[in-house]
């Protein structure tokens, strides 16, 4: 086995890290939190800038995760790369702070209802001896037959009790999701792993706060406000930009936080028909209230193509601190095989 040495910008220590796995797993190893979500180069959580040495990618980036300059420029998806020599990378770090188990936990359906035709709220009852702990902004597996696995962000606060709840956007023929939309029973047993991925709240430094979702990115975010608290002086925005009117799936929930919290503001928009509401794309919707992001962290959680349009415009053009953008973009798995 063969290692290399891993120096942060920022950080005084240096790592051994593994020239057979990925920067991602080394740091992992090392343990060095690094935000991460899909680990199959999807995302974007992980990305971050190879400042000396070489690596090798497993993938061709997509351009909407990081741009060809930038990737020019040594910008890369640490889950996908790994070292051929020394490496100084920059990338954001997370607090280590009281790790949680990543397990496989049995599971039952509680409930299953349809808001919409295109989305389903799905509600996992665990057994009352499991204490499954997780931050909120993480996500789930459920496992399925054939090794499959399909990726989903908690939306339930992490002080509920034994329900776990996930939120489904209907993809026609996949595998899980046409089950889910079909056939799946209440009562019907199913399995997870978690939690998993990097995506966290943070209320510790003084800047206010966007959380900006697109669809069912929504749900990591409900997870979050529903467990943070409101009276630390902080000024929250969020902004769910969604097609269609008939897809704010989860009005009571919105309606609640507007009429409950306070130093809070809902924004809804949408982009595919004329409504009462603010319309066309929702990071659009963010800079049209904010043109200034100097003073503000943003959470954004939706489409690769959302999350890495807002990502570019507000740190290029609106002074927006490239540390204080945090993601869980996510695409859906093909899982029509």
């Amino acid at each position: 086995m063969q290692n290399f040495k891993l120096k942060i910008i920022g950080n005084d220590f240096e790592y051994s890290i593994d020239k057979n796995l990925s920067v991602l797993e080394s740091a992992l190893n090392n343990n060095i939190v690094i935000p991460y979500g899909c680990k199959n180069g999807q995302c974007g959580s992980c990305r971050g800038q190879v400042v000396e040495g070489k690596v090798t990618s497993s993938i061709n980036i997509p351009p909407y995760i990081i741009s060809p300059t930038d990737q020019e420029k040594g910008w890369t998806l640490f889950c996908q790369v790994k070292p051929e020599s020394d490496l100084l990378i920059k990338v954001r770090t997370l607090a280590k702070g009281d790790e949680i188990e990543i397990k496989k936990y049995p599971g039952r359906v509680q409930s299953l209802d349809f808001p919409n035709k295109d989305t389903a709220i799905l509600k996992i009852k665990i057994p009352s001896s499991v204490n499954f702990r997780f931050n909120p902004g993480q996500y789930i597996d459920i496992l399925l037959k054939d090794q499959k696995r399909r990726s989903y962000s908690l939306a339930n606060s992490n002080d509920s009790d034994e329900n776990i709840e996930l939120h489904l956007k209907n993809m026609g023929n996949g595998t899980f999701t046409n089950h889910v939309f079909n056939s799946m029973k209440v009562n019907e047993i199913l399995r997870f792993e978690g939690p998993l991925g990097g995506f966290k709240f943070s209320q510790d430094n003084k800047k206010n706060i966007i959380f900006l979702a697109s669809g069912t990115g929504f749900a990591p975010i409900k997870s979050i406000i529903n467990s943070t608290n409101f009276q630390d002086g902080h000024n929250y925005f969020l902004y769910w930009g969604v097609r269609y009117k008939k897809d704010f799936y989860d009005e009571n929930t919105t309606k609640f936080w507007k009429e409950n919290l306070t130093n809070f503001k809902f924004i809804p928009v949408v982009s595919d028909e004329p409504s009462e509401f603010k319309n066309g794309f929702v990071h659009k919707a963010v800079l049209e209230d904010h043109p200034n992001l100097e003073n503000y962290s943003i959470y954004a959680c939706g489409s690769p193509l959302m999350v890495e349009a807002a990502r570019t415009e507000f740190i290029k053009d609106h002074k927006l601190s490239e540390d204080q953008f945090y993601s869980d973009a996510f695409l859906p798995a093909i899982d029509n095989t």
